[in-house]
């Protein structure tokens, strides 16, 4: 293959590494599979910068003083010129894993290195594959997408992908497959440090697509690892990752967490609401800012000086009355947004009192008390780090100093000019707040808002420096903060993956929308499932209009195919009391025909099916790894999800029906089945046929096994009466009826609801 005098040559039992003594550029053969993966004809590129004169040089690392084999590691020595000399190492961290790496043996005071292009447009995907990214949930991109993005630093929030972050330390490439599946060869890339930045692009060169991904170390980030996976896809990228925060000790369980906070039990055990109560808008505040935002995605045109109300807190406290006797909803939780002074995103860091045209502190008070009488966990918006020109306590003095040595000022948001104050200061302002809070209203979640969906700071203020992995020991010490202060459980917006060992729930770690050409993947499942309660972001905005229930961009059945429970949207005052409400019959999980919820509204029809369906599913596999994902069609629509405990949940997103292993599902049904717990919604289940999607769960009340259990559970959502199950006894009894077993069958007939009670 290559000329002995050409490279240096190390191997291992899978691997075998060239390395040109010309240029230092590589080359890897993935021995199992016969698959290379190569630089990009030469080793990398640096950016020097001179601290006096502003000076920027970018080099090209393709010459070398000297290039060697010591101690196991390639040794490449750059010494672009006498005040400088860097030391390039490869080596094998195993068997299938190589690293790279750099250090500084000498640099002038006047130069600094600002970033090491350690990966430079290598190791491409020609051809067949994908990349796969942790933005958001997760995706994956075709070689035959159009996409371009770069990060500064990991931790980013800003992608042309989706409005998430790059929550996770690692970049997949999978070659020799056109599908998003398991490919010839995969490779992960892995670092350890905050300060390193991810480039990808995609081009397309006389019609073969290409991915061209680019790693650099910036900050405090000297060396990155890649691991070659044979026959390696996106499960098996995401697994390998998996083990790596075990071993780092980020890997803590729900079930762990519930030792610290029992509560929460009952967020496993509920569906969530994020009422909006008010919002409104600065006579400063930017036109092209939250105006334009609102009106975009909201459907709501306010002007500056605007307001509107959605919910008053008399309100929420009868919908939380109505929820709970009417819908029977045992368990949920509110996160209440637009409580506070002027509504949501005004006058921080002075949140009280609360609203005067909500009611004020009495009502909210009030309101927080009949939550917790009804056995609802609720939190109160905190954004901890945006303050506003507008508010009296508001110190500039605080705020994060940029590189450039101005302040983080921006105007965007309602409340009009403001400032992003610095980690290290967070604790000075929320401590003259928290326990009042605390005090008046003893929330039972903590909720912080913003903090980590903004791109991970360093500030440059000489009173109060910070880099990237200083902030991160001060966001874990502020979620702390609000533990031991406010409430035991802590939410937060998009939160990067440093926070798993101390936050609950997640928001924005599920999305289920992305730019088209792009596929979306499980990553935060597949890797940290068991370590929260993950959730979408901003799903139910209160929108001015008296229109039907929606997820805005998610549908239950996205929650369904990946086991979580929804964020569901509540329409504005007391919906359920409106006359003239629309009947909705293009969204499924309104139905309620012949079931449980046919007496109800059409929000609640979706509030219980949702609940039914979600809850009892979640409870039984939320500490159950998520061990497999795949898809069932080409076009991505079908998917199937595979839990340890052996739940299985078969999702049908396409305009079309699907048969799995003989049972139809049609557009927007699935399928569950699991131990303990099934629940289809289908045209054909266990040989029965459905002349409309049918909705049914069955979940068993001894915790035995479905098919052994002497106590089940029938729920029916919609659709014909008629259920078919499988269990070993030979007598059913249903009320004062008695059903005896036809063949493996039960068939039962079931209107609402029914507990049923086997007998040998």
């Amino acid at each position: 293959m290559h000329k002995d005098d050409e490279y240096i040559l190390m191997e291992s039992r899978a691997l075998k590494l060239y390395v040109s003594r010309s240029d230092g550029s590589w080359r890897i053969l993935h021995k199992p599979v016969g698959v290379i993966w190569a630089s990009n004809g030469r080793f990398c590129k640096l950016e020097l910068y001179n601290l006096k004169s502003k000076e920027l040089r970018v080099l090209v690392a393709d010459r070398f003083r000297e290039i060697r084999k010591a101690d196991g590691s390639i040794i490449l020595v750059y010494e672009p010129h006498s005040d400088v000399k860097v030391n390039f190492k490869i080596e094998f961290a195993d068997d299938e894993t190589i690293r790279y790496s750099y250090s500084i043996e000498r640099i002038n005071s006047e130069w600094k290195i600002r970033s090491v292009n350690i990966l430079d447009e290598a190791p491409k995907v020609i051809g067949d594959g994908y990349a796969v990214v942790p933005v958001g949930m997760g995706y994956a991109i075709p070689s035959t997408a159009n996409i371009n993005f770069e990060t500064k630093g990991t931790y980013f929030p800003f992608t042309p992908i989706y409005e998430g972050g790059y929550l996770m330390r690692f970049l997949g490439l999978v070659k020799g497959t056109t599908k998003v599946d398991r490919g010839i060869s995969a490779a992960v890339i892995t670092w350890s440090s905050p300060d390193v930045n991810v480039a990808l692009r995609t081009e397309n060169i006389e019609g073969k697509g290409i991915i061209i991904p680019t790693i650099a170390l910036t900050g405090n980030a000297r060396e990155v690892s890649v691991r070659f996976i044979e026959r390696g896809g996106f499960v098996d990228i995401a697994k390998y990752y998996r083990k790596l925060v075990m071993e780092e000790g980020l890997f803590v369980t729900l079930e762990d967490k519930m030792k610290r906070s029992p509560n929460l039990k009952r967020l496993i055990g509920g569906v969530h609401f994020l009422p909006v109560c008010k919002t409104s808008l600065s006579e400063r505040v930017n036109p092209n800012g939250a105006p334009r935002w609102y009106r975009r995605d909201f459907n709501l045109d306010l002007k500056p000086g605007d307001s509107i109300v959605f919910f008053t807190f008399e309100e929420l406290a009868k919908i939380a009355e109505h929820l709970k006797r009417k819908v029977k909803i045992e368990h949920a939780y509110f996160n209440i947004f637009g409580w506070m002074k002027g509504g949501h995103d005004r006058y921080y860091p002075d949140f009280l009192p609360a609203d005067d045209e909500l009611g004020g502190n009495s009502k909210l008070i009030a309101t927080c008390n009949k939550l917790r009488s009804l056995g609802y966990l609720f939190s109160l918006y905190i954004n901890p780090i945006l303050q506003f020109e507008e508010a009296k306590s508001t110190d500039p003095d605080d705020a994060v100093t940029l590189a450039n040595g101005r302040k983080y000022h921006f105007n965007f948001y309602a409340g009009g000019p403001s400032y992003i104050i610095c980690p290290s200061r967070i604790i000075k302002h929320m401590s003259r707040v928290i326990p009042t809070l605390k005090r008046l209203f003893s929330p039972s979640v903590s909720y912080l808002d913003y903090m980590m969906a903004i791109p991970l700071p360093e500030c440059h203020d000489p009173k109060h420096p910070l880099t990237r992995e200083e902030t991160i020991k001060h966001h874990r010490e502020v979620i702390e903060y609000f533990r031991t202060h406010l409430a035991d459980i802590v939410a937060a917006e998009a939160p990067y993956e440093y926070a798993v060992p101390a936050l609950d729930f997640f928001y924005g770690w599920l999305n289920f929308k992305g730019r088209p050409g792009l596929v979306r993947v499980p990553l935060t499942e597949l890797v940290y499932r068991e370590c929260g309660v993950f959730s979408t972001w901003l799903a139910n905005m209160a929108r001015t209009s008296n229109e039907a229930p929606s997820f805005m961009n998610e549908d239950l059945i996205d929650y369904i195919s990946v086991g979580r429970t929804p964020l569901l949207y509540l329409p504005p005052h007391l919906y359920y009391e409106k006359d003239g409400m629309p009947e909705v019959n293009n969204i499924l999980y309104c139905r309620a025909d012949g079931g449980w919820a046919q007496k109800l509204c059409s929000t609640d029809r979706l509030i219980k099916n949702a609940y039914e369906i979600t809850v009892p599913l979640y409870e039984a596999t939320f500490n159950s790894e998520m061990v497999n994902f795949e898809f069932l069609t080409p076009d991505h629509k079908v998917c199937k999800a595979t839990f340890k405990d052996g739940t299985i949940i078969v999702a049908n997103k396409s305009d079309g029906e699907f048969e799995f292993n003989g049972t139809i599902i049609p557009r927007h049904g699935f399928i569950v089945e699991g131990p303990t717990f099934i629940a289809f919604c289908a045209k054909r289940y266990n040989g029965i046929e459905y002349s409309s999607p049918t909705l049914f769960t069955i979940r068993s009340l001894d915790n035995n096994r479905i098919e052994r259990s002497k106590d089940l559970r029938i729920y029916h959502g919609f659709g014909d009466s008629k259920i078919a199950i499988k269990n070993v006894n030979s007598k059913a009894r249903i009320g004062d009826s008695i059903i005896r077993r036809t063949g493996e069958y039960f068939i039962l007939d079931v209107t609402g609801e029914a507990n049923v009670n086997f007998l040998e």
